[in-house]
């Protein structure tokens, strides 16, 4: 199953079936270059059998699901990610399935708030239903 990481923007990185860590650091497989509190390798992605785990790399990072504070937690679709000022939803779709919430101190996300490069894809033009 494909998963994927989306941001209140609608933008999105798909999620490869391998660990994957998030962070601000260049070399990080998804690097997350804004300045918004995210450690080097602030956290990681790994598949297993009947999902993905997130799993805390820095031990001091924020790092919350749902609101929640945690160091690992068995992710469920539509699970809202906080990683420092960072928030995204996990989901096994590209599109937005409901409005997520943008932590108090970002009243936008920024326009870089997801340049991973390549790994980015822009959301999809809504079709106009005339």
């Amino acid at each position: 199953m494909a998963y994927f990481l989306v941001a209140p923007s609608g933008h999105f990185v798909g999620v490869p079936p391998r660990v994957v860590c998030v962070g601000s650091d260049p070399s990080a497989d998804i690097p997350i270059m804004a300045n918004i509190g995210l450690a080097p390798r602030h956290f990681a992605l790994v598949p297993g059998g009947r999902g993905c785990r997130l799993q805390a790399l820095a031990p001091n990072a924020l790092l919350k699901v749902n609101g929640r504070m945690v160091q690992a937690h068995d992710l469920a679709i539509g699970d809202q990610i906080q990683a420092g000022a960072l928030s995204l939803r996990f989901q096994d779709t590209p599109e937005l399935t409901s409005e997520p919430v943008m932590p108090p101190e970002l009243s936008a996300p920024p326009p870089h708030l997801l340049d991973t490069e390549s790994l980015i894809q822009a959301p999809a033009p809504h079709a106009d239903r005339g």
